[in-house]
């Protein structure tokens, strides 16, 4: 899990964000970013206290209405870095059920982790054509950006805060649209 900030003077808290892939490339909550709109040049701080310069991938043409509604933002480092200095959390095959245990891992704009356990409580899609929003008690605006895991340290979600998460099917789907 890692703190996007801005790279001004005063390293503005932007979103927390996982790493998704081994090469680097990171999950984080749109709406977040967006907040930060006047930011352009991005930052992970690493749990070792390191910064790294980041880049925020952008959708290609042909998939601009898909990048227009995102819920995510996904970024890589401008410059390589050493793959065993990060966890990157795999996102779960089978998807979450109601009752199950799940933890939630994020910063806000305090420089402490922060680590909510709950459960799924329910799901709540806007349409039959999305996929479904993880309702759980664990989500909230502490950790907004982290990783939803189950109990196998696998990616159910990304919190959004105020009890909801983008499901790791959308996560996935977004993703594989940046082969």
């Amino acid at each position: 899990v890692v703190r996007i900030t801005d790279t001004n003077e005063e390293k503005s808290f932007v979103s927390s964000g996982f790493f998704v892939k081994m090469d680097g490339t990171i999950a984080a909550s749109a709406a977040l970013v967006r907040l930060a709109a006047s930011t352009t040049s991005y930052q992970a701080v690493l749990s070792d206290g390191r910064a790294v310069p980041l880049v925020k991938l952008v959708l290609p043409v042909s998939t601009s209405t898909a990048a227009s509604s995102s819920q995510l933002s996904f970024f890589k480092p401008t410059s390589p870095i050493a793959t065993d200095k990060w966890t990157v959390f795999p996102l779960a095959k089978i998807p979450p059920a109601i009752g199950q245990t799940v933890v939630a891992l994020g910063f806000s704009d305090r420089p402490d982790l922060n680590v909510a356990v709950g459960i799924v409580s329910s799901f709540l899609s806007a349409s039959a054509s999305t996929s479904p929003f993880v309702m759980t008690n664990a989500a909230s605006p502490e950790n907004r950006g982290g990783p939803l895991l189950n109990i196998k340290g696998e990616v159910i979600g990304l919190s959004e805060g105020a009890g909801l998460a983008i499901a790791s099917e959308t996560i996935a789907t977004q993703l594989a649209l940046f082969k």
